[in-house]
């Protein structure tokens, strides 16, 4: 930012977003969208990014949230929908993988002092994100 050139970074989301119409039991139609985000504060492969970092972000943290809605009903423009959000990622703990020569193969190592260290920022950032009213 400083250095004036954010017109020609693009922003990028690494993630998906799907959705489709479907039918219940009955024949009625319903609708189910799914979009899932990748985190940016601790990205990275599989074993590379692990446990929790200096930024109190854990490796892999991936937030999903599902909308499922059917059309509206009974003659009025109101739409009922569900929307369900989790996460998933490393545990948030200072912790990481070693990988060994063999495919498959692989130490689990956990820090050995302080390995909770930042665990109490991440559920703070995560109590305020979610909680908000």
């Amino acid at each position: 930012q400083k250095a004036s050139l954010g017109q020609y970074c693009p922003k990028l989301l690494q993630g998906l977003a799907e959705g489709k119409q479907m039918e219940d039991s009955s024949g009625k139609s319903f609708y189910v969208a799914l979009m899932c985000r990748r985190s940016r504060l601790h990205p990275g492969t599989r074993y590379l990014a692990r446990g929790i970092n200096a930024c109190a972000a854990c490796g892999n943290e991936i937030e999903c949230e599902q909308l499922v809605w059917k059309g509206p009903e009974g003659g009025t423009d109101s739409v009922k929908y569900s929307s369900y959000v989790w996460r998933r990622g490393s545990v948030p703990i200072w912790w990481g993988v070693d990988i060994k020569k063999t495919v498959g193969e692989a130490e689990i190592w956990v820090k050995s002092d302080d390995s909770y260290k930042d665990t109490a920022r991440y559920f703070r950032r995560m109590t305020r994100q979610y909680l908000q009213t």
